[in-house]
């Protein structure tokens, strides 16, 4: 009888087929790249209204217990709101037990300067609800302090209405407004309809629509910063110049500035949030700005 032997066969892969499935995987993750990062940028987006949600809530406690919400910042004695002297603090000191953080409370002195040396190791504590997930990471405020993503927004620039791009309204001031603590039955053009606080991303870092401004800073990047609170100027689409149609996303230099594709969030003094385009029309969100403009207010379909 004759025996036959079969070769054994290695099995596996050639060239060919090993270069078609690298292939198959390149375009599968070029495919699904897109994806991941737009669930990526709603993620961020959705943690980043949570926040101002957040805030809001604070705000909103402050205003139940002391009859006003809390002024957008002290420039010298404010006996109603606990400063007695000639110094100064940001608006975010004031709703530290809102946010949870009643051993920062306690531990601020309105005695001194937010940035005084008594007050260094409380502004410089970070507050994640103070941080937008989308913003770049790294930064610090003057002196080290832990920056703020989010800002006072509480007018509007004067020049904005000889340029066309605001009305002409009595009052041009909204809620926050600094030196002062306005209350509730105060907001004559409704809580729904009235910005508190929004967005101005990336600050002490200059940023100009989506792009960084290299060897450029700005002020009032800080959450304990006097200067964290700001007006609308209104900016060329470029961010390079002021007048200009642009409310939103323009430019971060103390305007309204979010890394979200496509607009930044906005805080109103209801306590609801809502993603503003950065095609909003300025002449309708200055109207949203000011508490008592009177102006007619149409088209929120954002």
């Amino acid at each position: 009888m004759i025996l036959k032997t079969q070769q054994s066969r290695r099995s596996g892969l050639n060239l060919t087929e090993v270069l078609i499935v690298v292939a198959i995987i390149v375009i599968l993750a070029l495919i699904s790249f897109p994806a991941v990062l737009r669930a990526r940028d709603v993620g961020n987006r959705i943690v980043c209204a949570s926040n101002l949600e957040q805030i809001g809530t604070a705000l909103f406690t402050y205003q139940g217990e002391y009859g006003a919400f809390p002024p957008g910042g002290v420039d010298g004695p404010m006996p109603k709101a606990g400063v007695r002297n000639g110094t100064s603090h940001g608006w975010a000191q004031f709703i530290l037990s809102g946010l949870g953080r009643d051993d920062l409370a306690r531990q601020y002195r309105w005695d001194q300067n937010w940035d005084s040396g008594a007050n260094l190791a409380v502004v410089q504590t970070r507050l994640g609800v103070m941080e937008c997930p989308s913003a770049p990471k790294g930064r610090t405020g003057s002196r080290g302090a832990a920056i703020s993503d989010y800002g006072a927004l509480y007018s509007f620039s004067s020049d904005l209405i000889g340029a066309g791009f605001a009305d002409r309204v009595a009052n041009r001031e909204g809620v926050l407004v600094p030196n002062q603590r306005v209350r509730l039955d105060e907001i004559y053009d409704g809580a729904s309809y009235t910005i508190t606080v929004a967005e101005d991303a990336g600050r002490p870092q200059a940023w100009r629509a989506g792009r960084l401004v290299a060897n450029s800073g700005i002020s009032g990047g800080a959450w304990g910063d006097r200067k964290n609170s700001y007006i609308v100027h209104g900016f060329t689409y470029d961010g390079a110049k002021t007048p200009g149609p642009a409310a939103v996303n323009a430019t971060n230099n103390n305007e309204v500035y979010g890394f979200h594709p496509g607009g930044a969030n906005v805080l109103f003094a209801d306590r609801s949030v809502r993603f503003v385009p950065r095609t909003v029309d300025i002449r309708l969100f200055n109207r949203l700005v000011t508490r008592d403009g009177r102006e007619p207010i149409s088209g929120l379909d954002f």
